[in-house]
């Protein structure tokens, strides 16, 4: 486990020490220079740190709050060296440029935190980008209130996964906080009585108590194959990290007809094209329909700052060409707005999640058998009482959680 050293100087002053010290990536000046931004990062709630090589330009940017932001730009002929430092700390093999690489790291932060890191390299134009995955366990321990669905949302929720049998699906986009719904699932179902196993394509977190088995594509071990082998393994719950093929979905509808609760992720807009997504992908509408317990499409907002947020009022006309109608707000629409300050980024501080959460009623599974359209069931989920994603958005700006330009951004598809 690596340890950060005292955060006596900040990345930006260790620059010039870096320039006249030696090549070797375990030497003093490197050492802290990659630290510095570690303990940055944290500092600064980074989720991701982004090494990038370019032909006159060398950059680091941290994803903070789902944005990139540039926070250094060393000198381009350091590139070598701050790859190879991180090579060694994820113990990767320094000399293989050409093809990319992943491995993981354990420092400890100047507040005794413990954090996982994750590294990802891959060979570019100009030399070679490396990602830094920050993984925050206590992000696992999650409990479901701390989502942020609303309360009717968090009753299906909880009755789908406390059900014996069947399938629940969360989607969303890369970055979407899928795995952390699934997480605080898996938390609240993980007794001594039950079997938890997973299949994860990286393994994000360890979770104590469940089988965590890692996909490993190179040597044949698919989701489907873990699957496989899993159901044999006297399971009561099964996680699969995503449905990305139509053998990976078929095993898992299987699982779910067969007595086992399963959770997963799929790539889709929202909960009623996921139902049309897997009809597509060849699973049969009778096995799609009979299976499917509920699905969460979801998204991650911004956070208003509390300390700077500005209070406005949004014209009706402007909530009508976004497409909401006056049954979905309270007119004047009475919300805040971003700012910024010492406190916060561009007047954002942390993130809210966005929940479209869908039981299977009998009347969506009878439209799933007849494979009517994604817009067809969406208007019956709404007709259902279902809070589709952009007025999920805006009950949250009405909150004066987030802004509406935020929840336009990250809703509007």
């Amino acid at each position: 486990m690596s340890k950060l050293l005292p955060h006596q100087f900040s990345s930006h002053d260790l620059l010039a020490h870096l320039q006249h010290s030696e090549t070797d990536p375990d030497d003093l000046p490197i050492v802290r220079y990659v630290q510095s931004i570690l303990q940055e990062a944290v500092q600064a709630g980074a989720s991701d740190i982004h090494f990038e090589a370019y032909e006159k330009q060398y950059r680091i940017r941290f994803r903070q709050d789902g944005l990139l932001y540039e926070v250094a730009t060393p000198p381009p002929h350091l590139a070598l060296r701050l790859s190879a430092r991180l090579k060694v700390m994820a113990r990767l093999d320094i000399a293989e440029k050409r093809m990319p690489q992943d491995g993981r790291f354990t420092f400890e932060t100047a507040q005794k935190q413990t954090l996982d890191c994750r590294v990802s390299t891959c060979p570019t134009l100009y030399g070679e980008k490396v990602v830094l995955r920050i993984l925050d366990s206590a992000m696992t321990r999650l409990d479901i209130d701390q989502l942020g669905m609303q309360a009717i949302q968090q009753q299906h929720f909880l009755q789908s996964i406390e059900k014996p049998q069947g399938l629940i699906l969360v989607t969303g986009p890369t970055g979407s906080g899928k795995t952390v719904t699934l997480y605080s699932a898996l938390h609240r179902l993980n007794t001594t009585q039950v079997n938890i196993s997973t299949a994860e394509d990286p393994i994000e977190m360890n979770l104590s108590g469940m089988n965590q088995v890692p996909i490993q594509p190179k040597t044949g071990l698919t989701f489907a194959q873990v699957l496989r082998s899993l159901l044999r393994q006297d399971p009561d719950i099964l996680m699969v990290g995503e449905i990305r093929d139509v053998d990976t979905a078929e095993m898992a509808i299987k699982a779910a007809q067969t007595g086992h609760l399963v959770l997963s992720t799929l790539h889709t807009n929202s909960a009623a094209e996921t139902l049309t997504r897997l009809i597509q992908m060849g699973i049969a509408p009778f096995q799609v329909a009979t299976s499917l317990s509920l699905v969460v499409a979801q998204r991650l907002a911004r956070r208003l700052c509390d300390y700077c947020k500005i209070k406005t009022i949004i014209p009706d006309q402007v909530l009508s060409d976004l497409g909401f109608l006056p049954h979905h707000y309270v007119s004047p629409f009475i919300c805040y707005a971003a700012k910024g300050c010492e406190h916060c980024k561009n007047g954002y501080k942390g993130r809210v999640g966005l929940y479209e959460v869908m039981p299977i009623s009998k009347t969506m599974m009878q439209m799933i058998m007849l494979q009517a359209h994604a817009l067809d069931m969406a208007d019956q989920a709404a007709k259902e009482g279902i809070v589709h994603l952009a007025w999920a958005g805006l009950l949250k700006v009405q909150q004066g959680i987030t802004s509406l330009e935020e929840s336009y951004r990250v809703t509007h598809h």
